[in-house]
């Protein structure tokens, strides 16, 4: 009897990793795609967002209440505008601002409502999205 369970367990079991792999969309380094938010807007996960060429580079990171946090946006126009939502890990937004694209944007963030941990910053240009972590400490 115990031989019959444990020969349908391991049918089962085998038959959920086939349709699992059936179902896998990526390649080497895995199933990046482009997930719909809203009626034009798209966050890009993984590689596919580098191959649009839009791009954001935060920096100090971490980052200190003495620091200033800049970010170096590129391939974007520099006529352009970008929104920038900063979120603490449980989704508070403590910035938002749109601001002009130049080559090195200075984000103005409140560190009177910091508080040592990890924080979020998204950038938002056209239908794109870019989400980067930054750490803050005091």
């Amino acid at each position: 009897m115990k031989k019959i369970y444990l020969s349908i367990l391991i049918l089962i079991l085998f038959t959920a990793l086939a349709d699992a792999q059936a179902h896998y969309s990526g390649g080497a380094g895995g199933g990046y795609a482009s997930t719909a938010i809203g009626n034009s807007t798209s966050v890009f996960l993984g590689d596919s967002l580098t191959n649009k060429s839009f791009d954001v580079t935060i920096f100090p990171n971490p980052l200190t209440s003495a620091d200033i946090l800049k970010a170096k946006l590129t391939g974007i126009n520099q006529t352009e505008k970008v929104s920038i939502v900063v979120t603490d890990m449980i989704g508070t937004r403590l910035l938002v601002e749109k601001v002009d694209v130049s080559d090195e944007i200075v984000i103005n963030l409140p560190f009177e409502r910091l508080s040592k941990g990890i924080y979020l910053i998204t950038f938002q240009y056209n239908n794109h999205k870019i989400t980067r972590r930054f750490n803050f400490s005091n």
